[in-house]
């Protein structure tokens, strides 16, 4: 595998990992909200952030897969 291939891996396992950490930054904020639409505010952002995660591993596999990386 070249350095750019590594760079870019390396890049896809940053990106999953701060996709769950604003996830998890999400979650508190709907547990410490004390409003309905609070919640829901921050349960939409939640959900677009668990789509970004798919979205990121979805590329990630698929990059695999054309590379021969299974």
């Amino acid at each position: 595998m070249d350095e750019k291939t590594k760079e870019l891996f390396e890049m896809f396992k940053i990106g999953v990992e701060n996709e769950r950490n604003a996830q998890e930054f999400y979650k508190a904020l709907i547990e410490k909200s004390t409003s309905e639409l609070q919640k829901k505010i921050f349960t939409s952002f939640l959900q677009e952030e668990e789509k970004h995660e798919k979205q990121l591993m979805e590329v990630y596999g698929e990059m695999k897969e054309e590379l021969g990386f299974n």
